[in-house]
């Protein structure tokens, strides 16, 4: 009863002295602990606080409430004017509490930050048209996320120019395909918070300047040429490497955009597959080199290239070889210009002979079973460097009546030129490989012919035309033959400088002198056994080669001979010098006379007759 009565009275006084206080303003506290002000909506994620505290007091910061993790701290929680990190978008209560003197104050302040944000900005070329060059707002990291068609790729591009497949960088190239929709998405977070940044793009067609960024060459005008509308027309690649992309379309699809090309030059690029996009989309080419690569075929459809005027495709290397053209390839119908040189090609399609534009034609370093049976239809054609044929010539090779140069191998057991070779009107130089022993009578029709030269592998020329001087307008004359004199129309070739025979000779003929305009004779390793009295009457000559042959006597017209500035009769049968030798003192360069019978006193007569002359003797 006792405990009952002091509890009443217990609570008598405590409702008296709340009854007090309500009338009665509150008593001032012992010592204040102000921690600071409220600071809200701050768009930072750090903010300075700015509580009290005298040299007396210990104090200490505590969270009340708000998120928390790894980003939400204080720099120094026993400082009132610490810093404090929290999170965006976050609003916290935060205490600061004081002991001094074993008393205990506390207070609390409200601190709230900005939400986070991110942006996207388009930094973009203004002719992309395909592809985005974007920067972000980034924090701890970020990532990008594509939603719609599918992208090539996202690719980061640092300061030094080097370029990574990258999704993390907040500095990117992202590469789309033409005429598709893209939701670029931008994810970056601070701590536990993530914000994002959204960008619609929907690609155009590739655009020409996409295609010159992807080959690293834009800007760079040493490579590309334009026209007045902007197109690109001509690209000169050859040998740089960013070549190889061409064939790598479906990573480098921008390529596609070229279609006002002109003028290609990819030759040396290292290239091992024939590039498709080159003749399904240069429709407007007029000049393509893909000379020194590696591949073994090109395109069935290369017949699309209607405008095609000049092709390389010359010389494929690391062993590869292209041994056969599509049927297209006749398709080609402006061309005028074919390098086809060193290919491995083994054929020709039939419908080769339907260029009927071609001027040029390349085939050297080839080894082809025959020509098209219609190759006469190239009528254009101008110079021929053929290949090494398994078989004869086509008759219809005669009717290339613009033909002005030709030079080919007959590779088989019974080579022979068509009987109407010499309806070839405009044939200038003939160069003929082969063990070929008889010319067609109407070789000698060959009105125009300057250059004329017949090498043979193991065989040799048995005889050239009675007639051979009707073809007057020859200069140049090399015969890989065996003969016992050559015709005695040989003299009215009045035109020729050059005639250099090999094989085996034996006599000149007399008519030989009558050639007033030659300059160059070689008749070395032959048979020859003398030389005509009246040489000096070939005024122009300038060299003779009769080393290794079997002269016994030099002519003594030799020395009047003015023009004369080399002379070999090593390897002979000389014995003696003619004193008329010494009226070649100041003209005779070099003369050869090693491996014959003189004796030491003609040697030096010699000497004394050309002071001048350097003697290669034994």
């Amino acid at each position: 009863m006792k405990k009952q009565i002091l509890s009443l009275v217990a609570l008598s006084l405590f409702l008296f002295s709340c009854s007090k206080d309500e009338q009665e303003p509150e008593s001032e506290p012992l010592f204040e602990i102000p921690a600071g002000n409220d600071q809200l909506n701050i768009d930072d994620f750090s903010i300075k606080l700015n509580a009290q505290l005298d040299a007396s007091q210990m104090g200490g910061w505590t969270i009340v409430s708000g998120l928390i993790d790894e980003k939400v701290f204080f720099d120094k929680v026993d400082e009132p004017q610490t810093v404090f990190h929290g999170l965006p978008g976050e609003e916290y209560q935060l205490e600061w509490r004081v002991t001094s003197r074993g008393m205990v104050s506390r207070d609390t302040i409200t601190i709230s930050f900005e939400p986070l944000k991110t942006e996207i900005t388009d930094k973009s070329l203004d002719f992309y048209t395909t592809r985005k060059h974007l920067e972000a707002i980034e924090y701890d990291g970020g990532i990008w996320k594509i939603e719609g068609d599918d992208y090539r790729w996202i690719w980061n591009q640092n300061f030094g120019g080097t370029v990574i497949p990258d999704e993390e960088s907040n500095h990117i190239k992202f590469f789309g395909y033409e005429n598709k929709s893209y939701k670029i998405i931008w994810e970056t977070w601070y701590g536990s918070v993530s914000a994002t940044d959204t960008l619609y793009f929907d690609s155009k067609e590739y655009h020409q300047y996409e295609a010159l960024e992807s080959l690293n060459i834009l800007g760079n005008e040493y490579y590309y040429k334009l026209d007045d509308n902007g197109n690109v027309v001509q690209l000169l690649l050859g040998g740089d490497m960013e070549g190889t992309k061409f064939d790598r379309i479906d990573s480098y699809p921008s390529l596609k955009s070229l279609v006002h090309l002109k003028r290609l030059d990819l030759s040396g690029d290292g290239l091992h597959e024939s590039p498709e996009v080159i003749t399904n989309n240069y429709l407007e080419l007029e000049y393509l080199d893909l000379g020194a690569n590696h591949f073994e075929r090109i395109p069935g459809n290369i017949g699309n290239l209607k405008k095609l005027d000049t092709l390389i495709l010359d010389h494929m290397q690391g062993g590869h070889k292209m041994k056969m053209l599509p049927e297209s390839f006749g398709q080609l119908e402006s061309l005028k210009f074919l390098e086809l040189g060193s290919m491995g090609l083994e054929s020709l399609p039939e419908s080769f002979s339907e260029l009927t534009n071609l001027e040029f034609l390349d085939l050297e370093g080839n080894h082809i079973a025959s020509l098209p049976t219609e190759f006469g239809n190239l009528r254009k054609l101008k110079r021929f460097r053929g290949p090494a044929i398994y078989t004869n010539l086509p008759e219809s090779f005669s009717e290339l009546e613009s033909l002005e140069f030709a030079f080919f191998y007959l590779q088989n057991s019974n080579p022979r030129l068509p009987e109407n070779f010499g309806d070839l009107d405009n044939l200038e130089t003939l160069w003929l490989f082969s063990d070929i022993h008889q010319l067609p009578d109407s070789f000698t029709d060959l009105e125009k012919i300057k250059d004329l030269e017949f090498t043979g592998a193991t065989e040799l020329l048995h005889n050239l035309p009675e007639d051979i001087g009707k073809l007057n307008t020859l200069e140049n004359l090399r015969i890989h033959g065996s003969f016992k004199t050559l015709p005695e129309s040989i003299g009215n070739l009045k035109k020729l400088k050059f005639l250099h025979i090999s094989g085996t000779l034996e006599n000149l003929p007399a008519s030989i002198v009558d050639l007033e305009q030659l300059e160059y004779l070689n008749l070395y390793a032959m048979n020859v056994k003398a030389l005509p009295e009246d040489i000096n009457k070939l005024k122009n000559l300038k060299t003779i080669r009769l080393g290794n042959n079997k002269v016994e006597a030099i002519p003594e017209n030799l020395g009047y001979m003015e023009s004369l500035t080399e002379l070999d009769l090593s390897y002979n049968r000389l014995s003696s010098f003619p004193t008329s030798l010494s009226n070649l003192k100041d003209v005779l360069t070099k003369f050869y006379i090693r491996g014959n019978n003189y004796s030491s006193e003609e040697l030096q007569k010699l000497k004394e007759m050309l002071p001048n002359t350097y003697l290669y003797y034994d």
